[in-house]
């Protein structure tokens, strides 16, 4: 059932249809939202997305672009991931990005507007600066060319609150 509610979310939120924002709520903002993982480590999910993208779960990405096409982004958000985000390689064209657990980008990522927070640790190699800033809980080992990242005192909360979403998604799927 798990799975099934997330596609089904990911689904309508990508088709964007005109109701879909009123009956999905946040979801309906996301161009797609997952409540559970997208990919794995031995098989990241590489492609885009037009628009921004919410994942639960953990994030495995590599050569893969977020909201390639500049589309209102959900409180300013282009990515939002629950859990940890291994990404190899792509764009964060427009938005900022939220990581809830630790962060790990490689491959040359760009984060083309806006800031990324993680509440764990944030490694990276040779991804470029984030424009407007690096915020972090944990640790950090990030390229000397990177601006300070700075430290927060106590983990940050999600701009999602992915719990609360799936049990309004879930009653209003049993009312349909």
């Amino acid at each position: 059932m798990k799975i099934v509610a997330s596609v089904f979310v990911a689904v309508l939120a990508a088709a964007a249809l005109p109701v879909s924002a009123g009956v999905l709520g946040t979801p309906g903002d996301y161009n797609l939202f997952v409540f559970g993982n997208v990919g794995t480590s031995g098989s990241p999910v590489g492609s885009d997305t037009q628009g921004a993208v919410a994942v639960g779960g953990n994030a495995y990405l590599s050569s893969y672009t977020v909201n390639q096409n500049n589309q209102p982004l959900a409180a300013g958000y282009g990515l939002v991931v629950g859990g940890n985000l291994a990404y190899n390689g792509g764009n964060i064209d427009h938005g900022n990005v939220f990581v809830g657990g630790n962060a790990t980008l490689t491959g040359g990522n760009t984060i083309n507007t806006g800031s990324i927070t993680v509440g764990g640790n944030i490694t990276s190699g040779d991804a470029s600066t984030p424009p407007g800033g690096v915020f972090y809980h944990g640790t950090q080992s990030v390229p000397n060319y990177w601006s300070t990242p700075t430290h927060l005192a106590s983990a940050p909360a999600s701009p999602v609150n992915f719990a609360a979403e799936k049990t309004g998604i879930t009653a209003a799927a049993s009312s349909w």
